[in-house]
């Protein structure tokens, strides 16, 4: 069984090691009762920072991670008016499509990361 819920600061230290040290908000994702991945927003004075870590992600299932990333990001989207960026982590194969789908536009790079722009209006569509 799959169950997304607000993030503890307990989830947070389990999956990077260390309390977070910039203003955040995130969503937690259980399965079967295990924490199974963490996705957020940083947030700052120019907006908003879109960031994920999955445990184990070679075994997840893509259109499972797809759907509930989804559901996160609209979730996460209706808590802010502020913009939401994300990058494109370099050498992770299909990064920069998986942000499309999910309602983002590439907007530029910094050095080798793709800069992406989520367009709101895109999900209510899908």
């Amino acid at each position: 069984m799959i169950e997304i819920r607000p993030s503890t600061e307990e989830d947070i230290v389990e999956l990077y090691g260390e309390k977070p040290r910039k203003s955040l908000k995130s969503m937690s994702v259980y399965k079967d009762g295990e924490l199974a991945a963490l996705a957020g927003l940083i947030i700052d004075h120019t907006g908003c920072t879109a960031f994920c870590n999955i445990k184990d992600r070679e075994s997840r299932n893509k259109i499972t991670i797809w759907r509930h990333a989804r559901k996160i990001i609209r979730i996460l989207a209706e808590s802010t008016k502020a913009p939401i960026y994300a990058g494109a982590e370099p050498g992770l194969v299909g990064a920069g499509g998986f942000l499309e789908r999910l309602g983002f536009k590439m907007i530029g790079c910094e050095g080798d990361i793709d800069i992406y722009l989520l367009d709101k209006s895109t999900l209510n569509k899908v």
